[in-house]
């Protein structure tokens, strides 16, 4: 990648936003680096940072990647500006060899991220270091996405017509936060394996599954007891032991229920063997349809057999070294490549959300 730089002077500060997250290049004085040309595309990658305005970085507060990918002319552009919002607390990532793993947006590149900007979409996805799924990160998301917004607009010689917001897992919390926020920022979302559908359910169920022994799966009884305290299939068995893992080593407070009352088209997409959300989701699809209103906003797709991770992708090898790190064994770090893909679903949903709108627009 090119190291030519193109300085920005002067901070970009954001107007509306909560001050204490206003976004800006990092101290105005930020080298954004222009990328290779991927095909007809423009890569610019940086870093931003969330802190008071007029004040620098205060020791502690990291800066955050970001990478902004558009087509080069605006003829190939489709007017869609796609914000991707990754899983977790965000930070550097690294694979199973310790290598860093792209720009710590790799979940959502793999997933969605280049298929998107191949289709004409702009595509900008940022590192939420520190932040996980709350009103906060929520904040944020938007105010990056009013800041990517004023890039595009001079680079291709126009407004996006709509953003549109792809959230995945706590990325996914924060978009189904967002299709029933007031702020209005987006034009539409689609949730992939997506948290805060019943946050406190799913705070029961970690601590039952939790309670119960491993040893309790050597019975039928114990299986049976298993499998519903999870909520999935038996056939989603070969994931139990990573998320048990995991919840035990990073116990998370329950945050408050998002409403179901829905102000934009959303749709979400989560395997059924998703035992870390799926019980949440159809949760979450019920109380949506006891809302007349809200019902024909939001279109639920289950893919069968699927998990959360494609067998090809960076996220494998990430999660294959949390399994590591939590003592977990070949066998247990194994089965995470395996199960049907997500991908193909999340791409026609993009698709699907941007015909959708793009028709009531014209």
């Amino acid at each position: 990648m090119s190291r030519a730089g193109l300085l920005l002077g002067g901070a970009l500060l954001l107007a509306g936003c909560d001050a204490r997250l206003h976004l800006y290049i990092h101290g105005g004085r930020e080298t954004l680096l222009p990328g290779r040309a991927y095909g007809d595309a423009l890569v610019v990658q940086g870093f931003v940072a969330s802190v008071p305005p007029g004040r620098g970085l205060p020791p502690g507060e990291p800066p955050r990647r970001f990478v902004l990918r558009h087509p080069a002319r605006p003829p190939d552009w489709n007017g869609s500006l796609v914000i991707g919002a990754h899983r977790a607390v965000g930070g550097i990532r690294r694979g199973e060899d310790g290598r860093e793993l792209g720009t710590g947006e790799t979940d959502l590149d793999d997933l969605v991220g280049w298929w998107a900007l191949d289709q004409g979409f702009a595509w900008a996805s940022f590192d939420r270091a520190g932040l996980a799924d709350g009103e906060a990160a929520l904040r944020l998301t938007e105010a990056f996405a009013r800041l990517m917004f004023d890039q595009i607009r001079p680079r291709l010689a126009r407004e996006p017509d709509r953003i549109l917001l792809l959230g995945f897992g706590e990325g996914g919390g924060i978009a189904r936060q967002a299709a029933s926020d007031s702020e209005e920022t987006f034009a539409g979302a689609v949730l992939v394996s997506a948290t805060l559908g019943d946050p406190e359910q799913a705070a029961r169920r970690r601590a039952d599954r939790l309670a119960l022994s491993a040893s309790a799966t050597d019975s039928e009884e114990g299986f049976a007891a298993y499998a519903e305290a999870v909520g999935v299939p038996r056939e989603g068995s070969r994931f139990w032991a990573f998320h048990d893992a995991a919840a035990a080593e990073n116990p998370r407070p329950v945050l408050p229920q998002p409403s179901a009352a829905l102000r934009i088209p959303t749709v979400e997409i989560a395997g059924t063997l998703d035992d870390w959300v799926l019980p949440e989701v159809l949760a979450f699809r019920d109380r949506v349809q006891a809302d007349g209103s809200a019902g024909p906003l939001h279109d639920l797709r289950l893919v069968p057999g699927a998990w959360r991770a494609d067998a090809d992708d960076d996220l494998v090898s990430e999660f294959r070294a949390i399994a590591a790190e939590l003592g977990l064994g070949e066998p247990e770090a194994a089965a995470l490549s395996t199960g049907a893909p997500l991908a193909p679903e999340v791409r026609r949903a993009l698709a699907d959300l941007h015909r959708r709108l793009a028709a009531e627009s014209s």
